[in-house]
């Protein structure tokens, strides 16, 4: 079966460039009972390689160019303690809590959204001014002046006739807590 390339060589395509910064502090107090390891970073993702879709008539569907970037910047801190440090028994605990924020720019206009997961127009995007992965989908409209949602004659909600932004998957933040109980050569650790 002979075919034709559905891809548009890109001959100026570049490789995505990932800077990053980042500073901290690590310190052990207490006899080493207590440690602290804190950091701040910053990490830009750059000329991101996406596919432009091209118009059929062109003999080609797509082309690779090099669009977009993606800006992280977040807080890392782990806290640990020896609560037991014996000869046969220790019991160690951790707390990790990290905070991440992203914004995508960049994209050229004619690429309004980029799918990351889900459908052609339902799931994850990444679009100008957001966070990386926000979710679009079908929403209810909404009074512009009180806000409350629409309800039409058939007591339903007024569902929109586009798709708009509906959540951010992101969390705020993430807290995890670890403890390790030792015996010897034995040990139980949960998180």
């Amino acid at each position: 079966v002979n075919s034709l390339q559905s891809q548009l060589p890109n001959p100026d395509l570049k490789p995505e460039l990932l800077k990053e910064a980042e500073a901290g502090v690590e310190g052990r107090f207490l006899d080493n009972s207590l440690t602290l390891d804190l950091s701040f970073y910053r990490r830009i993702a750059s000329n991101q390689i996406l596919n432009r879709f091209l118009d059929p008539s062109t003999g080609y569907t797509f082309q690779q160019i090099n669009a977009g970037t993606v800006r992280n910047k977040g807080i890392e801190m782990a806290l640990g303690y020896d609560v037991i440090r014996g000869k046969k028994w220790k019991w160690h605990l951790d707390g990790l809590w990290s905070l991440n924020r992203s914004n995508v720019s960049d994209l050229p206009s004619y690429i309004t959204r980029i799918n990351t997961s889900g459908y052609s127009n339902q799931g994850t995007f990444a679009m100008n001014g957001q966070p990386l992965g926000v979710i679009m989908g079908s929403y209810i409209q909404r009074d512009p002046k009180t806000g409350q949602r629409l309800v039409g004659v058939d007591g339903n909600y007024v569902a929109a006739n586009d798709i708009g932004i509906i959540g951010d998957p992101n969390p705020k933040y993430k807290l995890t807590g670890i403890s390790e109980l030792s015996y010897k050569a034995f040990s139980f650790r949960m998180q």
